[in-house]
């Protein structure tokens, strides 16, 4: 059974032996599904990902997480405007896919100015 993003970070200890590969994967994925990050936003987030401390990472994992958590309850509670969480989810994933994109065309070609 896979391991959801919330318990595999909660099963990951203290500062020692901090290993910033293992929180990459979930706050990637975490990051690429949130609702309330822009794409500015995204690109910010993936830039500092590796200058970031291991209690920045948690605390953003689990905002993340409650983000989504949030937003689930709502379109639970609000299913007539499904339409609307639907739009929203699209638009989030198409500004994710461009933000990984602009991220990887910087890393790839530093000189290029947009």
């Amino acid at each position: 059974m896979k391991k959801s993003n919330e318990q595999k970070v909660s099963n990951q200890k203290s500062n020692q032996g901090f290993d910033r590969e293992f929180y990459r994967e979930p706050f990637m994925d975490l990051l690429g599904k949130s609702i309330s990050s822009n794409e500015a936003e995204k690109s910010e987030f993936i830039e500092s990902f590796a200058h970031l401390e291991q209690a920045r990472i948690v605390e953003l994992i689990n905002l993340f997480i409650e983000e989504q958590k949030k937003f689930a309850a709502l379109r639970d509670k609000h299913r007539h405007v499904g339409f609307f969480f639907d739009w929203l989810k699209t638009k989030t994933k198409k500004e994710w896919e461009e933000a990984t994109r602009h991220y990887l065309e910087q890393k790839n070609n530093p000189s290029k100015i947009n």
